[in-house]
């Protein structure tokens, strides 16, 4: 399906399901169970719950890109279409954590490499492919709003890079080979004299496919220098290249009728960062900027091809401070710079274009917490903190949170209450300006997306085994649709959603 026909298909959609804004609608319960492939569930002085997945895990997982990475995480769901690369049209290759995940255009989930954004930065949603997990030490899944940690998202993907840690150099060589002409071929290597550790690698990985027009390649290449500037202070610039292509199989047994052509991704990205750490405080400055392209290519008449161009630049700032015994501190901001273009081309021959406008969102916050009591014995730890949301184009927002943490000896209890924030992006602009012109400025009167949380858990420990259960209640408001005439087509902010579930792990 072209991407201009998808885009009103999907608008009428929505307006033959939600024909009038406000109505409530239950959906049928769906029931996920799998058995776990990662290294923790972290609790966080704040109540807040992430799964963390080592390069260890991923090696098992003989993972390819992340989302066969996340493919065994609690409370994370993925789709794909190919076995090497995920084609990034239509409903292409995802991943959906705690059901969020779904919207596209748009995105409830953000991923980021190393702290800083990388996704589709004119669609607002992730493309997999742009997300190389060869730099990875670890995958670290956020599956709740979390303001104290990142701002603009329901939930959060974030891949820290590696580093070389030892005195002394490793270099591994890795080469695959399997069915369906599949080859994978990894390549690194890292060294660390003195005060300076570096870590380089280059990967290319490619299949025909378990299916005609299955195929998929990705390329990529890294790197990441550090540099101890003296005892307390240390300077890093890591790097990505990333260069992929994935086609759309199409549906099984309807091939010639749905496949929707060829999806290629490219992506640079640039993180400059200057950090300290001392007995009662740390953080770090980072400095960032990627651009990155998803060209849709082959695409059903009477579309061609729909080629996509983003930037992404800003800062990060973020500082822990111990005030005094058992006390934190939290604080930073983060400051975004996002600009998009597209070029649409018709089998016809004709074109057209679209250069967005530059949308810049500043978010400072603030938490504390405090622990009262023994950690290794009977202890409570309360905690609360704030982000406020400034942006170029919406109306500003804040997203509180609070939580509290029980525990003795070996059992935990945790129990908090967070709000996430998501402002539309260049997706409504971009529908409004050139692929339904009708919706005219009405993107202009929407409003950040909120979604309050509501979790409470309980873990315990024993010698060699840990077991987790937790509950989660969602309640959203001011998602997005777009309404049919009369009185004319529109953006409005409708559609409260409620999912809820509860994960466990033993």
């Amino acid at each position: 399906m072209s991407a201009k026909t998808s885009l009103l298909l999907a608008a009428y959609l929505f307006a033959a399901v939600f024909p009038v804004p406000g109505a409530a609608h239950t959906l049928e319960e769906i029931v996920v169970v799998g058995r776990p492939i990662i290294e923790d569930n972290h609790v966080d002085r704040f109540a807040s719950t992430s799964t963390v997945v080592t390069e260890k895990q991923m090696d098992n997982l003989n993972a390819a890109d992340l989302g066969t990475a996340l493919r065994r995480t609690p409370g994370v769901n993925i789709s794909r279409y190919n076995p090497i690369g995920s084609f990034g049209g239509a409903e292409g290759g995802g991943i959906f954590i705690r059901g969020m995940g779904a919207s596209r255009p748009g995105g409830e989930i953000k991923t980021f490499i190393d702290g800083v954004p990388m996704y589709m930065g004119v669609w607002n949603h992730p493309l997999l492919d742009l997300l190389s997990i060869d730099p990875a030490h670890s995958l670290r899944v956020h599956k709740s709003p979390q303001p104290q940690i990142f701002g603009n998202a329901f939930a959060a993907i974030n891949i820290d890079p590696k580093r070389r840690r030892e005195e002394g150099f490793e270099t591994g060589l890795h080469l695959a080979g399997g069915s369906f002409g599949t080859f994978i071929e990894k390549a690194e290597h890292g060294g660390r004299t003195g005060a300076v550790d570096y870590f380089l690698g280059q990967s290319f990985r490619r299949s025909d496919g378990h299916r005609s027009r299955a195929d998929g390649q990705l390329s990529n290449y890294f790197g990441r220098i550090d540099a101890e500037l003296g005892s307390n202070w240390d300077v890093s610039l890591f790097g990505l290249y990333t260069d992929n292509f994935a086609h759309d199989p199409g549906e099984d047994g309807r091939e010639s009728a749905t496949r929707a052509g060829k999806y290629a991704t490219r992506a640079g990205m640039g993180v400059a960062s200057l950090g300290h750490e001392y007995k009662n405080f740390e953080g770090a400055l980072k400095l960032f900027a990627n651009s990155g392209q998803g060209d849709w290519r082959d695409q059903r008449p009477p579309d061609k091809r729909n080629l996509n161009k983003f930037t992404f630049s800003g800062v990060r700032v973020h500082e822990k401070i111990r005030p005094w015994t058992d006390g934190e501190l939290t604080m930073g901001l983060d400051w975004d710079v996002i600009t998009g273009e597209a070029d649409f081309e018709k089998r016809s021959g004709a074109k057209s274009s679209w250069d967005g406008p530059t949308q810049r969102i500043f978010s400072p916050y603030a938490a504390f917490s405090q622990l009262f009591g023994d950690p290794d014995g009977l202890h409570v730890i309360p905690s609360a903190g704030l982000r406020h949301y400034t942006h170029s184009e919406f109306d500003s927002e804040t997203a509180p949170h609070a939580g509290i943490i029980f525990g003795y000896k070996d059992t935990r209890l945790h129990a908090g209450y967070s709000r996430g924030v998501i402002y539309p992006g260049l997706e409504v602009v971009i529908l409004s300006e050139h692929v339904i012109p009708r919706l005219g400025k009405s993107w202009r009167d929407l409003e950040a997306e909120t979604l309050d949380h509501y979790e409470i858990g309980i873990s315990h420990t024993w010698d060699r085994l840990r077991a987790d259960l937790t509950f989660f209640r969602d309640k959203g408001k001011n998602r997005y649709l777009i309404v049919p005439p009369p009185p004319r087509r529109r953006f409005t902010p409708t559609w409260a959603t409620t999912p809820s579930g509860v994960w466990r792990r033993p």
